[in-house]
């Protein structure tokens, strides 16, 4: 929309109000799919217009042809492939429950509190783009405001999860325990300002941004601001947990030689040091949680 204001109705229902800036028919240019809304000029305006024949030669790999952009892409399927390896962890964790004493069943749970928190993360990446509608994508903000307000919940559940680990690997070392207390007082405290931002008139912000990786495929998403105040106060406590785990594997590699938890720390902690919202990440993501599953004793 260049100038006036325009109405989105669907089913005779208003959707949407488009203002100066705002843009529409996107998913019928990327996909080719039929209009799923009307607009309607309420005072004369003027738009831009999207040659079909650029948009196709820009959306599509020159020399194959394929589309760069896909409903359904080989990042899909990665992200969904994590989201199944993930529920195979709940399946594991929950086969220990009966024989668990009262305090692993609470680590159980939290632990499968986060699983259903990525699984929720992993499957909303996969499938973003049969949510898109455009700039104007209420149901897939909606999803992916919900995603953010969850990540303090599976910061706030790591540290109890943290030290059930190191209670049961025999981890007694006063540093680690120092670290684990700094670590997490820290991380509670960014996230109480964090969760104080709102009330102070900081609102998190979530803003359309096309994705891409290096095989040029596409996918839409929502996503915060990736600099300023908000960002530190969740990539920070995000980055102390996957540092106390690393302590922790190394603790356990000295103590048992448990090859197999300080490899899962290590990636964890190189891989979800990638690119946010990447499929690099979630694999870094699904190595934390086999090395807590490792840790919690339940492999």
């Amino acid at each position: 929309v260049k100038s006036g204001t325009f109405v989105s109705t669907r089913r005779g229902r208003t959707a949407a109000r488009l203002l100066p800036g705002a843009s529409f028919g996107e998913p019928t240019v990327l996909w080719q799919r039929s209009h799923a809304a009307t607009i309607t000029a309420e005072v004369p305006g003027e738009l831009w217009v999207v040659d079909m024949h650029d948009s196709h030669m820009a959306m599509h790999c020159p020399h194959t042809g394929k589309p760069k952009c896909k409903l359904v892409s080989s990042d899909s399927a990665c992200y969904l492939s994590l989201a199944c390896i993930l529920l195979c962890f709940a399946a594991v964790a929950l086969r220990h429950w009966p024989a668990a004493s009262s305090a692993l069943r609470i680590s159980i749970v939290s632990y499968l509190v986060e699983l259903g928190c990525l699984v929720f993360e992993f499957t909303l990446n996969a499938l973003s783009n049969l949510g898109f509608r455009g700039t104007h994508s209420p149901t897939l903000q909606r999803m992916y405001s919900w995603l953010y307000n969850l990540l303090p919940v599976m910061l706030l559940l790591a540290y109890p999860r943290i030290h059930t680990v190191m209670r049961l690997q025999g981890l007694r070392q006063w540093w680690l325990g120092a670290a684990l207390a700094v670590n997490a007082s820290l991380s509670y405290a960014l996230l109480a300002v964090d969760l104080m931002l709102p009330w102070l008139g900081q609102d998190l912000k979530l803003v359309p941004v096309l994705k891409r990786n290096k095989r040029g495929n596409m996918r839409f998403a929502y996503a915060m601001n990736y600099k300023g105040l908000s960002f530190l106060l969740k990539v920070i406590p995000s980055f102390l947990v996957l540092l106390q785990v690393l302590l922790v594997g190394v603790c356990v590699y000295n103590q048992s030689r448990n090859v197999a938890f300080l490899t899962g720390s290590v990636l964890a902690f190189l891989l979800c040091c990638a690119a946010p919202g990447s499929p690099v990440q979630a694999l870094g993501e699904t190595f934390l949680e086999a090395t807590f599953l490792c840790g919690l004793m339940l492999i």
